[in-house]
Order: structure tokens, then sequence, then C-alpha cells
């Protein structure tokens, strides 16, 4: 029995040597940033919802991933590149949302969301929104599209917020 404990002892030490300290308080800020932003979805914004749709945490909570870098530059930038790609998705994709349920028509409606993206020289926002775009499109119903892509918005900008905050407030990246 000794040597079991002996031996998961070592297997811990040497697990938490391959952690190093920005890690652990990486992901600790994570936790943090989730807790807060789930609380904040479920027992807040909940109450000031005038949507039939609820306010779940899981867009913050990918929101509070997107503005925790290690460095400040890429953090903001994450935060914005996120918003900017979430707000033009959730405008699309609850328009096309709101009109059709055909696939086809889903997959061509991409098309004038990636334009305005180049439009306004935010192509990197492509990517992240484009996953936002298809979650709005099809995780809908053509009666509360709007209202579910307004809902999903708001939760991830408030989630990039959150994270940026909780970033920069405890344990502050150092550039």
């Amino acid at each position: 029995m000794n040597e079991k404990h002996s031996y998961l002892g070592k297997n811990i030490s040497t697990i938490l040597k391959r952690l190093d300290r920005d890690f652990l308080i990486y992901t600790i800020k994570v936790v943090l940033g989730t807790i807060i932003a789930s609380l904040f979805m479920r027992y807040i914004m909940e109450h000031i919802n005038f949507t039939d749709v609820p306010m779940i945490p899981f867009f913050a909570c990918i929101g509070v991933l997107v503005g925790m870098e290690p460095d400040r530059t890429r953090a903001i930038s994450n935060v914005i590149t996120r918003n900017v790609g979430t707000v033009v998705a959730g405008v699309t994709g609850g328009l096309v949302a709101s009109f059709t349920e055909n696939i086809v028509a889903i997959s061509l409606g991409i098309i004038p969301y990636m334009v305005f993206l180049a439009l306004l020289n935010h192509r990197k926002s492509i990517v992240p929104g484009g996953i936002f775009y298809f979650a709005i499109a099809y995780l809908t119903t053509l009666d509360n599209a709007w209202m579910y892509a307004l809902n999903r918005t708001i939760g991830t900008v408030l989630g990039t917020l959150i994270g940026l905050a909780i970033n920069f407030l405890i344990f502050p990246p150092k550039k």
C-alpha cells in the first residue's frame, strides 16, 4: 500500500513539474472567468431578459477563453476579432435563420457575412464569427431566430469582456 502511494506521489510530482506557474495561473483565471460569466448570465442577464430565449452561459464561457491571452495586445486583438465576427454573424445569421431552414440557403448566407467582414478589413473575424453564424443558423427556429441571435451575441460579447477583465485584473499579463 505504501509503495502505491509513493508511486502516485511521484506521478503527481512529475505532472506538476510539467505545468509551469503561468499555466496554473491561466487555468485559475479561466475557471474563475467562466464561473463569473456563468453566474452573470444565469442570475443577472436571465432576470433582465426580454426575450423568450433563455440566457444560457455557453457562449459567454467561450468568450471568456478568448480574452485569456498571456499578452495584453493579443488579448485585446482576440476580443475585437471575436466580437466583430460575432456581431456581424449575429445579424446575418439571425436574418438568414428567420427566413429559412434550407441548408443551401444557410450555406449561401455565409457569403454576405464574409464580404461584409472583408469590407470592414476584419478577415481574421471570419472563422470565429463563421462558427457563430452556423450556430445561430442551425441551433434556432424560424420563429425565434432574431431573439436567439441577440441573446447569443450579448452572451459572447459579455463573456469576452469578463475574460479580458479577469485577465487584466488578476495576475495581469506583463506585455
